[in-house]
C-alpha cells in the first residue's frame, strides 16, 4: 500500500513521515538492488538485454507490458527517446517518451547484444512470467529477492519523491493521468 498523502503535505515530507511505518515487503526494488543487477556479468546476449531491459524499465518507469514489447525500431538513439506502446488496448496509440542520457545508453546497449536482429521483433520474447522469474533470480540475495517486475516502476517512483521531483513530474515520468495513482506508487524510502 502506497503512503497516504494529502494535498497540503509535500510529497518528500510525506515520505520523510512515513519511513518510521515503512514495511520491510514494500512492493519495489531499491535503486541500489537495480544497480547490482547492472554490475552483473551479463551472461551473452540475452543476458545484456535483460538487464539493459532492467536499466531502462527503472529509468523510465515502464510496465512489463511495454518492456516485452520494445523493438529495436522503437529506440530513436540520434533523438533521444523511446516508443512506448502504452497497453495492449489497441485504442490507445503510442506514445515517444523522452529517455534521459543514461537510458539511452543501456537502449543502445540492449541494441548492440543483439546487432542482428529484425527491427520490427521485440528485443524480448519472455514471458512476463519467465521475466519475473529472471529478475528473482537476480535480486536473489537482496533485500529485494521477492519483487516483481512492476517493483521496478514503483521504485522509480519512489526514488523521485525521495529526491524531492514535484508529483507533476513524477505523473510524466510513469505516464500517470491522476496524482492519486502516483502517489499509491511511492513507498516509503528505506536506505
Amino acid at each position: 500500500m502506497g503512503v497516504p498523502i494529502s494535498p497540503d503535505l509535500p510529497l518528500h515530507d510525506a515520505i520523510v513521515r512515513a519511513a518510521a511505518r515503512s514495511d520491510p515487503c514494500a512492493p519495489w526494488i531499491h535503486p541500489s538492488s537495480v544497480a547490482l543487477i547492472l554490475a552483473r556479468d551479463a551472461g551473452g546476449a540475452g543476458g545484456a538485454v535483460l538487464r539493459s531491459l532492467v536499466a531502462l524499465s527503472f529509468t523510465l518507469a515502464l510496465r512489463i507490458s511495454e518492456v516485452r514489447r520494445l523493438r529495436p525500431v522503437d529506440f530513436d538513439l540520434a533523438a533521444g527517446r523511446v516508443r512506448v506502446y502504452p497497453s495492449k488496448k489497441a485504442s490507445l496509440e503510442p506514445v515517444w517518451v523522452a529517455a534521459p542520457g543514461k537510458a539511452m545508453e543501456w537502449a543502445r546497449r540492449a541494441l548492440e547484444a543483439c546487432p542482428n536482429r529484425d527491427p520490427l521483433t521485440p528485443l524480448t520474447t519472455l514471458s512476463s512470467r519467465a521475466l519475473n522469474r529472471w529478475l528473482r533470480t537476480e535480486l536473489a540475495g537482496t533485500r529485494d529477492q521477492d519483487k516483481s517486475w512492476h517493483g521496478l516502476r514503483r521504485g522509480r517512483a519512489t526514488q523521485l519523491a525521495h529526491l524531492g521531483v514535484p508529483i507533476g513530474d513524477i505523473m510524466r515520468v510513469g505516464r500517470w493521468n491522476a496524482a492519486s495513482t502516483a502517489r499509491r506508487y511511492v513507498h516509503p524510502w528505506a536506505d
